[in-house]
């Protein structure tokens, strides 16, 4: 989404148009509480709620607290680094609100989300 909301990032307009595209097929676009944990700035947390806004995307509220412990686990028994806590969050909360598949542009993710039960799609893979 950082991609969608920042004109300075590298496939910005490829991924407006993937949001896009999923809008008008009419595709469900979910963001979760684990959103939240990302720390972004004020003016980002705009921007964002704008995007949200424009292609009605529905909120998925999840027990965080939950989550970050199951993404610890998770992390802590296969040996990844820490700082991988978040993806799996976002993982686990799309699991948890009944998605199908998750939209990133993230290596990490990519080879976790079927794990999940996650088909994981962007503007490179396409829509399936």
């Amino acid at each position: 989404m950082i991609r969608a909301i920042n004109p300075r990032e590298v496939g910005h307009l490829e991924s407006l148009r993937f949001i896009d595209e999923l809008f008008r097929r009419g595709f469900t676009l979910v963001y979760s509480s684990v959103h939240e944990l990302e720390g972004f700035s004020a003016d980002t947390v705009g921007r964002l709620l704008n995007l949200f806004m424009r292609y009605r995307f529905v909120k998925c509220r999840v027990n965080v607290s939950r989550i970050l412990v199951e993404a610890d686990e998770y992390v802590r028994g296969r040996g990844y680094s820490r700082s991988r806590r978040l993806d799996i969050a976002h993982l686990l909360a799309a699991r948890m609100c009944g998605c199908g598949f998750i939209a990133a542009v993230d290596r990490f993710i990519w080879v976790h989300a079927r794990e999940f039960g996650l088909k994981y799609i962007n503007y490179y893979t396409g829509i399936p």
